[in-house]
């Protein structure tokens, strides 16, 4: 256990020894809070995805790099204000998803969103976003998180892909009507000459 100790020498005249006056303080919670609030501090710091904290006005209370630099706004900038304050037009969607889980506690799967924000403005950008309640010791909500990870490219391959499925089942259709539209002795005959 962690405890916090003051106190001082005096000395008693009438016994002619010192005498120790002090007091002791169980400082146990707080020193794991000192902790936890260290590796909070360092998560913030170096997590590659974007992370948020909100509370129940659904303003940002903290912000870490990776998010702010998805939004192109710098952390403190997020501080005390809204998402539709932040991210512009797609703010409103976010809020409402947010305003969603304080109001029911439920933690939605991962959501997709299409914005642009002032990190990307020339063209809407795809996020997969996490988020979910916080409670405190008595159960009440009292702030909402966010998991975000910028998810543009993947969505951009995925749609690259599909397109070229698409072709690729085209052309195995054309193929195939084709096949049954030939003549194989004529086709032949034509070719030999």
């Amino acid at each position: 256990r962690w405890f916090a100790i003051r106190g001082r020498i005096e000395h008693d005249a009438s016994h002619g020894a010192p005498v120790l006056i002090g007091v002791a303080r169980d400082v146990e919670e707080e020193h794991s809070l000192q902790g936890d609030r260290a590796v909070l501090d360092g998560l913030f710091a170096v997590a590659p995805v974007g992370l948020a904290l909100l509370d129940t006005d659904l303003r940002y209370v903290r912000v870490n790099p990776a998010l702010a630099a998805m939004n192109g706004v710098p952390p403190g900038e997020h501080l005390g204000r809204r998402p539709g304050d932040v991210l512009g037009s797609g703010g409103a969607e976010v809020e409402r998803l947010l305003r969603h889980v304080l109001e029911t506690g439920e933690r939605p799967s991962e959501l997709r969103l299409d914005m642009a924000t002032d990190g990307h403005p020339a063209a809407p950008h795809s996020f997969a976003a996490s988020v979910f309640p916080l409670a405190d010791e008595h159960g009440r909500i009292v702030a909402v998180g966010a998991l975000v990870r910028e998810i543009t490219e993947a969505v951009r391959a995925q749609a690259g892909h599909d397109r070229v499925l698409s072709q690729t089942r085209l052309l195995a259709q054309v193929s195939q009507a084709l096949d049954a539209s030939l003549d194989y002795d004529r086709t032949l005959a034509a070719v030999a000459d």
